[in-house]
């Protein structure tokens, strides 16, 4: 019997209080990360008041546009531009429903809603197009400066194999002086870009990963 829950409700003890084995349910772990890099995005892409419309319109489920504005305490007109914005960019959705009166002709009213795994699917969407993105320019880098890297590698290889040799220090700095400093600067800023797309590279990857096992556990 599970007798234990943590805050997050991610991982749960079962048998004797203070005892027994520890369960992660992966169905819940991987649908809070999802949610937290949906609403990380919106949050990039808009601001904290989009993002408060976005948690709003998720936790209800449905929701008319009047109750965004009051529920979410945001003046009317910014609360319908925000919401309109986040429509545009597929992170809200509506349904119009027709309501039937007694009195007079049926009356159309409009609700918002959230499809979670829509979402999922356009962000891994914009994930594979970045990464597709990021090896194209980190490509790009190394065939625009490849006489130069090669010139460094090739460099690299004579200082250690001379090393290996037991060549003194002054033969190694002959060497090396063979990069001038206008290479040495290029090569430092090549290191630096690769550096960078190389960080949000590993960043979409793990993104990608945590959307995929959310729509495998659903």
């Amino acid at each position: 019997m599970l007798m234990f829950w943590d805050n997050s409700n991610l991982i749960r003890q079962a048998g004797e209080a203070g005892g027994g084995s520890f369960q992660i349910f992966l169905k819940e772990t991987f649908t809070k990360f999802a949610e937290e890099t949906v609403e990380q995005v919106v949050l990039e892409k808009f601001d904290t008041k989009a993002a408060r419309i976005f948690r709003l319109v998720k936790s209800k489920k449905y929701i008319e546009p009047d109750q965004i504005q009051q529920l979410a305490m945001i003046p009317a007109k910014e609360a319908k531009r925000l919401s309109y914005q986040l429509l545009e960019e597929n992170f809200l959705q509506v349904q119009d429903l027709k309501k039937s009166s007694s009195n007079g002709p049926n009356k159309c009213f409009t609700l918002f809603h959230v499809d979670f795994d829509q979402i999922i699917r356009m962000i891994l969407e914009l994930c594979y197009k970045t990464l597709f993105n990021i090896m194209t320019r980190k490509n790009h880098e190394r065939l625009v400066h490849k006489r130069i890297i090669d010139k460094k590698q090739r460099v690299d290889t004579i200082i250690m194999g001379m090393r290996a040799q037991g060549a003194a220090e002054e033969q190694l700095s002959d060497i090396e002086e063979m990069i001038t400093p206008p290479e040495k600067e290029i090569l430092q800023q090549i290191d630096l870009t690769m550096k960078k797309l190389n960080s949000v590279e590993l960043e979409i990857d793990e993104t990608i990963f945590l959307l995929q096992m959310y729509l495998i556990y659903q």
